[in-house]
């Protein structure tokens, strides 16, 4: 049947079949809008019906009809109406919100919006017609998508289709990236974190497929050590289908990848009595195999109901894994791991209530096996040899996640929901038998050598099987508490609930005004965080009835800690009593000042998080316990200028920020120096650099070439610098010779990453196929301006390593990509 479709922003005169009317309702961003009221009125008959929950509606009327008008509403957006005629039977209707979103048009305080602004202040969002011009890796779209938002700080929390993910989807599966939407929206328990949602599309009732690849590329080389570089290659397929007479359509997708790293060796060989050869310095090669599948099948058996389930499932296996800058190969070990994953979401719009949700099941298997089982060695801030601290281990993790959503189906200004999870770990391990020995320095290594009682030496004892479970759950409710032309005040409740610590209510409230041609926004809101599973799980291992830790000091090289029946020195772990989940407290204000294409503004963010968690070691009897508490706090300042450039072919967003962060701990497995107090641990935050700079843009030039430019510098990063020693007697070795917490000066980072995309539409007679082919030729340089960025550097004061770079990014590379589809 051939067909004309219209899109339609004011009145006009579109053609209508005489039996029936089929199309879809859409936003300006091209997405569905669902449960809107359609209304036809034809000669003296009126037919109605609601949008489907991707926007979609069919009405069907019998016998011919003249001359037609279509009314469309729904809450947020402007009225829509239309006459139609004669013949055609598909239209697409685009809304104009009521709501203008600045992060698409900038305009002038004469154009005053008839809503107060959507969006956040540093907030971004990418679709699926932009992928291509800004790269074919979804790891790159969303580092691109958070440059455009500014959001450097914190952990990233993923969701794909509402739901919690360990695993991004393929780029041909994404619909929609956005980040940081809403910072104070009670769905979620984030609090100053990087949020990303990644909404996935429904595939297209037609056969088609694509085939591409990273062939390997150029470039890569280690800043370390000019002759060592990493190469990567992959190659991916992709089938779309349908099953006929069926509402059933299906995407299978599939790829395999290799990487090889080349990682210098900066370790101090001559300690290690290690010579090269070559003469050129040492070094270890990661090898890294993957493949994956994916299978996605859409279910759309009526109109106001959609269900989609999506089976995923992946395995990689590294060898030498864990090596490079000061830990020789043998210290290393290979590792295996397999994930499968099933996701079954829902959309359904009612009459009055729009539902949506799903089920996310994990399951994850991991395994770990040492190079070697020979005695490890360490000597701080010089080498690792001998063995790994672990001989073997293996973990399996199984979780579940239940989520349900519902809001009312014409757009008001409420929504409610509930999130159930259950986690599940068995694990079991195996330390190196022989233990690990630490010497402070070189001096007290080499005199080992000779027989003298200079080392500490580490073991374990007993099983280190164990199972963990737990239930969690969290409910909220969302809701405009006032709302005109000009401004918007929303507030909600979130209560979160994990066994063993209670639950944990968060009120938030955020609004936004619009005066005189400036935005401004404010908000503030508690958010509790879970308590971290995997300190959970170590107080478990280690509690003394599973694993036994233990501690010989002053002893020489050739002790065999296998063979010691009993150790007098031991540590076990303890859960303090009064544990608690984690608080943040978090304050946003911003302006904004809209002037024709440009949109600057600032933004001041505080927040404070207290019951932290952390460790103290403290003596006993027989030895020490080690106990896990939640006594440590945070706060952090920042302060947040941006420049968004908006015009016909050039997009730029760039942003400033000065952090200035502090804290008394360096995450839950850290101990303080002086366990009996924590006043001389607050210090400022480790691997936040005070100033910031990143800027993503895209530009198209002729012929259809896009170019997309990503680029983040950081300034020095505070780390912390110690002298080896075991100053207290505890085992620690911690001690910071009279420093501060975290004195350091790190070296700053500059990286700049460029694409290019040239999109070509193949001869239909080449493919013997009546749909034409394209074939999308792309290049992606990493590192353009070939910085050396290092990951770290010495911290051990008086070491051969002590301030120099051990670890580093990759220098420049380019990499080639095919795609045709």
């Amino acid at each position: 049947m051939k067909f004309i479709q219209y899109i339609v922003v004011g009145s006009a005169i579109m053609p209508l079949g005489a039996m029936a009317v089929t199309g879809e309702i859409v936003d300006p961003q091209n997405r569905g809008v669902p449960s809107a009221r359609i209304r036809l009125k034809c000669d003296e008959r009126t037919f109605g019906t609601r949008s489907g929950v991707l926007g979609q509606f069919h009405l069907s009327f019998g016998g011919p009809a003249g001359n037609c008008m279509i009314q469309v509403s729904h809450h947020g957006f402007e009225p829509f109406s239309g006459l139609v005629s004669a013949d055609n039977r598909k239209l697409t209707i685009r809304l104009n919100l009521a709501v203008v979103r600045t992060s698409l048009r900038v305009d002038s305080s004469e154009q005053a919006a008839a809503s107060p602004p959507d969006g956040a202040f540093a907030s971004s969002v990418l679709t699926d017609n932009e992928f291509e011009q800004v790269s074919r890796s979804t790891e790159s779209l969303v580092r691109y998508v958070k440059l455009q938002a500014g959001a450097i700080v914190g952990a990233d929390a993923l969701y794909v289709d509402g739901l919690p993910s360990s695993e991004l989807p393929s780029t041909d599966m994404i619909s929609r990236i956005e980040v940081n939407s809403d910072p104070f929206s009670a769905e979620y328990s984030d609090g100053d974190s990087n949020r990303i949602e990644i909404t996935t599309k429904t595939p297209n009732r037609k056969f088609r497929f694509s085939l591409g690849g990273d062939p390997p590329g150029l470039g890569g080389r280690s800043p370390l050590a000019a002759g060592l570089r990493r190469v990567a290659k992959s190659y991916n397929g992709r089938l779309v289908g349908f099953v006929p007479r069926l509402p059933v359509s299906f995407s299978a997708q599939a790829s395999i990848g290799r990487m090889l790293d080349k990682v210098p060796v900066v370790a101090n060989l001559l300690a290690a009595r290690r010579q090269d050869a070559s003469g050129e310095r040492p070094f270890t090669t990661v090898d890294q195999r993957s493949v994956n599948g994916r299978l996605d099948v859409q279910l759309s058996p009526g109109q106001h109901l959609r269900s989609r389930v999506t089976y995923s499932g992946s395995g990689t296996i590294g060898f030498n894994a864990g090596t490079g800058g000061l830990v020789l190969q043998e210290a290393g070990f290979r590792s295996s791991q397999d994930s499968h994953q099933l996701r079954a979401t829902f959309d359904y719009a009612g009459a009055r209530l729009l539902h949506s949700g799903g089920v996310v099941v994990t399951q994850t298997r991991s395994a770990a096996f040492a190079n070697s089982e020979a005695a490890a060695i360490s000597v701080l801030g010089e080498f690792v040899s001998g063995g790994s601290s672990l001989a073997e281990s293996h973990s399996s993790r199984n979780n579940w996640t239940w989520k349900h959503l519902v809001r009312p189906a014409d757009g008001g200004g409420w929504v409610a929901g509930f999130t159930v999870s259950r986690y599940g770990e068995r694990n079991r391990e195996r330390s190196n038998p022989a233990g690990v020995y630490q010497f402070s320095d070189v001096a007290a290594y080499l005199a080992a050598l000779d027989g003298a009682p200079t080392g500490t030496l580490f073991g374990t004892q007993g099983n280190g099987a164990f199972l963990y479970h737990e239930l969690t759950a969290s409910s909220f409710v969302q809701k405009d508490l006032a709302r005109s032309s000009r401004y918007r005040v929303t507030g909600g409740f979130r209560a979160d609930y994990q066994p063993g610590f209670g639950a944990i209510v968060s009120p938030r409230i955020s609004g936004v005004r619009e005066w005189q041609g400036l935005i401004l926004r404010a908000g503030l809101g508690l958010f509790a965080r879970g308590a971290p599973r995997h300190m959970l799980t170590w107080a478990l291992r280690n509690d003394g009835e599973h694993l036994r830790p233990f501690i010989l000091r002053n002893v020489a090289l050739g002790v065999d800690a296998s063979k010691l029946e009993h150790a007098e020195e031991t540590v076990r772990s303890q859960m303090d009593p009064h544990l608690s989940q984690t608080r943040e407290l978090m304050a946003k204000m911003s302006i904004e000042r809209p002037m024709k294409a440009f949109l600057p503004g600032l933004e001041y963010t505080w927040s404070a998080s207290e019951h932290l968690w952390g460790v103290r070691r403290l003596p006993t009897g027989l030895g020490w316990v080690d106990l896990v508490e939640a006594n440590r706090s945070a706060e952090r300042h920042r302060l947040h200028a941006k420049l968004v450039l908006k015009m016909k072919v050039l997009s730029i967003a760039s942003h400033y920020q000065w952090i200035h962060s502090t804290d008394d701990g360096s995450g839950p497995n850290s101990f303080p120096v002086v366990q009996n107090s924590l006043r001389g641990e607050w210090a400022r935050s480790a691997g936040l650099a005070a100033h910031n700079v990143t800027m993503a843009g895209s530009i198209q030039l002729p012929a259809r070439t896009f170019l997309t430019l990503a680029e983040s510098w950081h300034g020095s990063v505070p780390y912390n610098v110690t002298t080896g020693l075991d100053s207290y007697g505890n085992g620690l070795f911690n001690d910071r010779g009279g420093r501060p917490r975290n004195s350091g000066n790190g070296p700053g980072s500059n990286f700049l990453s460029a694409y290019a995309v040239k999109r070509l539409a193949l001869p239909r007679g080449l493919t013997g196929e009546h749909a034409r082919k394209h074939l999308s030729v792309g290049a992606q340089i990493d590192n353009l301006l070939n910085n050396r960025n290092y990951a770290a550097v010495g911290s051990i004061a008086g070491s051969a390593t002590f301030g120099k770079p051990i670890l580093a990014q990759a220098g420049r590379s380019i990499k080639f990509s095919l795609n045709l589809d």
